[in-house]
């Protein structure tokens, strides 16, 4: 006896939803960016003098501008994220080039909110937070923190992405050879027994890096990732200035500097989220944001200048040496 068998459809690859939806933005994009042109051509030809006369068709152009951004918007928050082969295929990309990466590219309002120095007491309100927000981040992890908190690398992990901070918190660039090895080394395989992935960042503290520190970390096929936009919470910011500097500094590409066991981080974070919300941003990891946002070889070399360059150079902040 023989049974016939149904064939059930082939489901689209998540990679091919992705590109389709990227797709979908890309010509809404294009389509705002037309009626804009069309809005400054008409509102600029009356030379700009005496009152500027609009036919009711361009009346309700101007008055559809703010809906079409809000679904540009939502497109942005419900789009699926970059596969993990094409997280590392960006990651690795960068790390050949042997320099520290300060932000990334300016293609879509993505950005990377950072927390350092953890885990700690306030670890998992900040998971709490972002799941709420529908939010990610990458958490750069103090090894030593590891013997009070040994299981929370794996739940950050799977909020975001790890990264390593070494293991004591020390300048490595005034380190020894060996103990700067330690520092680095130690601690990557600290985290990847902890989260059961592979780590590919580093973040050295206070930013402190040189020629050494590059060196060893290419050696260790570490992407370092610094910042572009510090809140200063470590050097004891109130909760309004850290919301301030993370909102002002908030645009696409940025990668922004917290320490998720600050008290006031804390206080300040639902204001950060909730703007990222009403400004139509997504947080997502530092592998997720360089696959979204690529910045070129000329930006990455060029250091924090070249993340002024590609934004409003009055709007930036210089790094302060924090981490």
């Amino acid at each position: 006896m023989s049974v016939q068998t149904r064939h059930r459809p082939r489901r689209p690859h998540p990679q091919a939803i992705y590109r389709r939806r990227r797709a979908a933005a890309g010509l809404a994009l294009l389509a705002l960016l037309v009626l804009v042109v069309l809005l400054f051509a008409v509102l600029g030809g009356d030379g700009g003098g005496g009152k500027v006369h609009l036919s009711a068709e361009n009346r309700a152009a101007l008055r559809n501008v703010e809906p079409v951004r809000q679904g540009l918007d939502r497109l942005l928050l419900n789009a699926p994220l970059p596969s993990t082969a094409e997280q590392q295929s960006a990651v690795n990309r960068l790390e050949q080039l042997g320099l520290p990466v300060f932000c990334a590219g300016t293609q879509n309002k993505y950005v990377a909110l950072t927390f350092d120095d953890g885990p700690g007491p306030q670890t998992e309100q900040v998971l709490r937070l972002l799941a709420r927000h529908g939010q990610r981040a990458t958490f750069f992890v103090v090894g030593r923190q590891l013997t009070d908190y040994p299981g929370l690398p794996a739940v950050e992990a799977r909020a975001g992405t790890v990264g390593d901070h070494t293991f004591n918190h020390i300048d490595v660039s005034r380190a020894t050879p060996a103990a700067r090895n330690f520092e680095m080394a130690q601690t990557r395989q600290l985290l990847e027994t902890a989260t059961g992935a592979p780590i590919t960042l580093f973040r050295p503290p206070y930013g402190a890096r040189d020629s050494n520190v590059d060196a060893q970390a290419r050696q260790l096929g570490l992407l370092q990732t610094t910042w572009n936009v510090d809140t200063q919470d470590s050097e004891g910011a109130s909760a309004a200035a850290i919301q301030q500097r993370a909102t002002e500094g908030m645009r696409p590409g940025a990668i922004v500097l917290m320490h998720e066991n600050k008290p006031e981080t804390l206080v300040a974070l639902p204001r950060i989220l909730r703007t990222l919300e009403r400004k139509g941003y997504r947080s997502v990891t530092i592998p997720e944001l360089l696959a979204l946002n690529p910045p070129s070889d000329q930006q990455v070399q060029a250091g924090f200048q070249g993340c002024v360059d590609a934004e409003h150079p009055s709007k930036a902040f210089t790094p302060t040496g924090s981490g």
